[in-house]
């Protein structure tokens, strides 16, 4: 199975690159190279795993994280060093604004580490893969080969790890070296197989890592809320229950384990941390959580919430796309935290200017260049400066109101109209001149097809005055326009199909948006 979805994954990407005229890449966006050799000492253990929910359990095994023989050892501390990113949507290279390499991250971090004389629990907090072209032409495996490098010790399941289905992101976490391997285990607790009521085998509940002698576990989930955010193609049959119960249980676990400090990660930061504030005051003595690692909101996030025995939890979250990284320092006595205090570190800060890129992720980089050089190719020149979403939009927009116009004839209609939920535009601003297909990959880089559905013109007013808030719209629709019994075409991304299925029989493209708009840019260049 994994070698059939190894050459699927071949064949898709020659086929997206085909589409998109990108002719040297035959031989490399394919073709996966050796993964780092940057190593990390591990151990496997079996333990008692937690339920899922009260009526469901999962018998496959956690795995403990660095045992202690290398990178934690050699002297005893009274602090854990936690440092955490979120959120980089495939930021391999340094960005032209606020945007760090994750060579420049490594780098700050290793500086910091030397300053202290003590290494970090580092935490990537969900949502690595999608977003750049480079880590879309190789499925991710760039990103994994320079988290590799950089030592981390643990991520957290995003969302957006579903967006090229389950599968793919489970190549890098199958113990098969020949397809990319991570060197650190991959957590979600709540992740359920709503078939065999499992979380699968290769997603970890927790993680035990030896601190300097400091029994540590990691707890990983992803928000409860957040199947609305995947696409309903992508999530397949897969659901995230409850974070409370199974924080509770895993944690209750840990403690008896004879975990000295609980970590709780989690992709998730909605309505202001409300879960983490539920759980900070609902975890009893066996079950306290030390510190919580957020991610999702693409915010730097700096919160202490209160247990019952008054310790204030430290929370972090970061700026997406490694506009900032954060470090947790807990206070330890007799091994147990009595206090936290965070730091945020971004471009100006100064571990990040007195401190160099590494090389190891360099050479990442370098590994992938020809790739990256190919996203710097022009498609279009853009006559003005784009300054908001509406303007990025509008272009995808006339992209997708065209394509339908030329091949949707099998009914009448009096006009199309557009829409883009808001999550999907991923950029709010752009240069006028050169627009490289990197560029345009990065307004638009989730793998959502085209769709259209007819209806009335009443049903399309009742849509539009329903949603209009949470969606980028056609800047030419016009409510007074409309005729009720007139039939007009709604087109979408199959992301928000799910919102529109109540009106009408849903039509199909199956053109992925960023070729449609590729198609378009250069049909009117």
């Amino acid at each position: 199975m994994k070698k059939i979805l190894s050459i699927f994954i071949l064949v898709l990407n020659l086929m997206l690159l085909t589409s998109c005229e990108i002719k040297s890449l035959f031989t490399t966006a394919g073709n996966k190279t050796s993964k780092s050799t940057t190593s990390k000492t591990t151990t496997s253990q079996v333990v008692t795993n937690p339920t899922s929910k009260s009526t469901k359990s999962n018998s496959s095994s956690n795995t403990t994280g660095n045992t202690g023989e290398g990178k934690f050892s050699g002297r005893s501390v009274d602090t854990v060093e936690i440092m955490s990113i979120n959120d980089t949507h495939g930021q391999l290279e340094e960005g032209t604004n606020y945007n760090m390499s994750l060579a420049r991250v490594d780098g700050a971090v290793n500086y910091l580490e030397s300053q202290n004389n003590q290494k970090y629990i580092r935490i990537m907090a969900g949502d690595l893969f999608q977003g750049s072209f480079v880590s879309r032409f190789t499925y991710g495996r760039c990103m994994i080969e320079a988290i590799n490098a950089m030592d981390f010790d643990v991520m957290v399941l995003g969302n957006h790890e579903f967006d090229w289905g389950l599968d793919v992101v489970e190549q890098y976490f199958d113990g098969d070296e020949s397809n990319g391997e991570a060197n650190f285990p991959l957590l979600c607790a709540n992740l359920i197989n709503k078939t065999t009521g499992q979380r699968p085998d290769w997603v970890k509940a927790y993680t035990i890592i030896n601190y300097y002698g400091i029994k540590v576990g990691i707890i990983g989930c992803i928000g409860e809320n957040e199947e609305s955010d995947i696409a309903t193609s992508s999530l397949g049959d897969y659901e995230f229950t409850e974070e409370l119960p199974i924080v509770k249980e895993c944690s209750a676990t840990l403690h008896s384990l004879g975990c000295d400090v609980v970590i709780y990660a989690c992709h998730d930061y909605a309505n202001e941390g409300a879960t983490f504030r539920t759980i900070a005051e609902s975890v009893s003595s066996t079950q306290y959580i030390d510190a919580f690692v957020a991610g999702h909101m693409h915010q730097e996030e700096e919160e202490y919430f209160r247990r019952e025995d008054g310790y204030l939890i430290p929370l972090v979250e970061n700026y997406a796309k490694n506009g900032s990284f954060a470090t947790i320092t807990l206070n330890l006595t007799n091994k147990k935290s009595t206090s936290g205090t965070i730091h945020h570190y971004n471009k100006n800060s100064d571990c990040v200017k007195n401190s160099t890129p590494t090389s190891d992720v360099e050479a990442v980089v370098t590994r992938y260049q020809s790739i990256i050089d190919e996203g710097k190719i022009v498609v279009y020149n853009l006559p003005t400066r784009l300054s908001s979403k509406q303007d990025v939009a509008n272009y995808m927009m006339d992209a997708m109101r065209n394509y339908i116009k030329s091949h949707e004839s099998s009914f009448s209609y009096t006009e199309v109209y557009v829409f883009i939920n808001t999550g999907g535009v991923r950029a709010s601003s752009c240069p006028a001149g050169e627009l490289t297909f990197a560029d345009m990959y990065e307004w638009f880089p989730f793998d959502n097809r085209v769709q259209y559905v007819k209806m009335t013109g009443s049903q399309l007013k009742n849509y539009v005055s329903r949603n209009y808030s949470y969606n980028v719209w056609s800047s030419d629709y016009d409510s007074s326009s409309i005729i009720d019994s007139n039939t007009y075409i709604l087109a979408f991304s199959d992301f928000s199909a799910k919102y529109v299925s109540g009106y009408g029989t849903i039509y199909n493209t199956n053109v992925i948006m960023y070729n449609m708009l590729k198609d378009y840019f250069l049909s009117i260049k």
